[in-house]
């Protein structure tokens, strides 16, 4: 019996019990030991009756919605517009974005920003956060990065050589990898984690990239 109860607390609690655990006091930045330098961007905004307008760079516009469904958010670059797909917007219902912050940095790719969107109503979201990392390379837009977490829970850094991104949502830390444009989520790099009762995220002592 007591052999039987033990086996089932494994299924229900899957974390090695010998494994040492450690709650992060600065987030997922804790975990890098390689983060990239980025810098904060200035941006105006331009409010209209259907949208808000922000410029990225002196070619890009972020074109957040507000009334205007119809459209979605986007991305206005050279005349042609990138739809931001946030995975919610193909319901028809209005999520009013606005920006929490903008960063951006320069590689051998070119330019990023990574712009982190908030929104005020809708399907338990206030707490969310969108996060869109946009590429200008060769006078080209990419969008290789747009993913949701947990509230401000994102980080970026390099190991061995690559770009990653650590994402956090709920009770879980995903591991994305730059390749060709992209980044690609490896669930090899990715684990469960626990969330403690001052909100921290705690991970085995030795999840560290």
């Amino acid at each position: 019996m007591i052999k039987y109860l033990f086996a089932s607390l494994l299924l229900i609690f899957p974390f090695n019990v010998q494994e040492n655990w450690r709650c992060l006091d600065d987030g997922l930045d804790d975990i890098i030991s390689n983060p990239i330098d980025y810098k904060i961007c200035k941006y105006t905004e331009i409010d209209t009756k259907d949208n808000v307008k922000i410029k990225i760079n002196n070619k890009a516009t972020l074109v957040l919605t507000q009334r205007d469904i119809k459209n979605g958010t986007y991305i206005l670059f050279e005349k042609k517009k990138y739809i931001i797909n946030d995975k919610l917007s193909r319901n028809h219902i209005n999520y009013n974005y606005y920006l929490l912050h903008m960063y951006s940095f320069k590689n051998k790719e070119g330019t990023f920003y990574w712009l982190a969107l908030g929104t005020d109503n809708g399907l338990n979201l206030n707490s969310k956060t969108l996060n869109l990392i946009v590429l200008f390379s060769n006078n080209k837009l990419y969008i290789p990065f747009t993913e949701w977490d947990a509230g401000v829970a994102t980080s970026l850094g390099i190991n061995k050589g690559k770009m990653f991104i650590l994402s956090n949502d709920i009770d879980s830390i995903k591991y994305f990898e730059y390749k060709n444009k992209k980044f690609i989520y490896n669930a090899k790099n990715s684990i469960k984690c626990r969330i403690d009762s001052t909100r921290k995220i705690c991970v085995p002592d030795n999840y560290r990239f």
